[in-house]
């Protein structure tokens, strides 16, 4: 008996020390686990936001990974860079590339910088949303902004370079409610936003937006108030869209 109770004790300290070895594994994997997902949710969302945005949301807690759709009430920016066929059928592929890259990463920039988010590249053009994923206060505003500044920029690339077939922007902005979220497959999903806001900001964009122009529907209109100078363009009928749409053209 007085023996059995050493071996007792040791066996007891053995299990114990296997126990917390265990605990500690487990946890260092859970660990891993959750920065990996982390890394992989904020390379993910680095494709669409502004290095501070990005921040904004990871303190928010979005789910790791995963970003379930939801109805949010956006503004939709769509830009397609007129005259880029024109301009490119002369050059290499290697130069179009180059030119292409040049003039996206300059207009990236200027959409983190009014808050908005990359929603994809379209050929030679791109979509943007304003008060998706994260809300943001009188989005409509920076939509129309940052279509400006848009325009304004690849006018001066223009002027700098001495080109002498000009690129311009064609630019449609519609507002209103939109399912924001992960869309796709188990094999690849992707960030946007979906419905007849979206359908009718390209629309604008692609039928009515002449080179140089920016386009906005009704409900941009009315949310920016009487501060904005605009020409009536008056109903158009859109593809795709029973009703006709207001549109309106952005002067000043």
């Amino acid at each position: 008996t007085t023996r059995r109770v050493p071996i007792m004790e040791y066996h007891l300290h053995l299990l114990t020390i296997i126990a917390n070895v265990a605990g500690v594994a487990i946890e260092q994997t859970r660990l891993r686990q959750q920065v990996a997902a982390e890394l992989l949710l904020r390379s993910r969302l680095a494709r669409y936001h502004s290095p501070t945005l990005i921040e904004e949301l990871l303190a928010e807690g979005e789910e790791r990974g995963t970003m379930a759709p939801k109805e949010r009430d956006v503004s939709v920016l769509f830009a397609d860079i007129a005259g880029f066929s024109t301009r490119s059928e002369s050059m290499a592929p290697a130069a179009v590339a180059r030119l292409l890259n040049g003039l996206f990463s300059e207009l990236v920039e200027i959409i983190f910088a009014h808050e908005g988010t990359l929603d994809k590249f379209l050929g030679d053009g791109l979509m943007a949303v304003f008060g998706a994923p994260n809300d943001v206060p009188q989005h409509a505003r920076r939509a129309v902004d940052c279509a400006l500044a848009m325009q304004r920029r690849v006018a001066e690339l223009d002027l700098r370079e001495g080109a002498d077939k000009p690129l311009r922007l064609r630019i449609g902005i519609n507002s209103g409610p939109v399912v924001a979220g992960d869309i796709g497959s188990d094999r690849r999903v992707e960030y946007t936003v979906l419905g007849n806001t979206v359908n009718i900001a390209s629309r604008l964009e692609s039928f009515v937006a002449r080179p140089g122009d920016t386009v906005i529907g009704p409900f941009t209109r009315a949310s920016l108030g009487g501060d904005l100078f605009v020409e009536e363009l008056g109903e158009q009928m859109l593809k795709g869209i029973q009703a006709p749409v207001a549109a309106f053209r952005v002067t000043a």
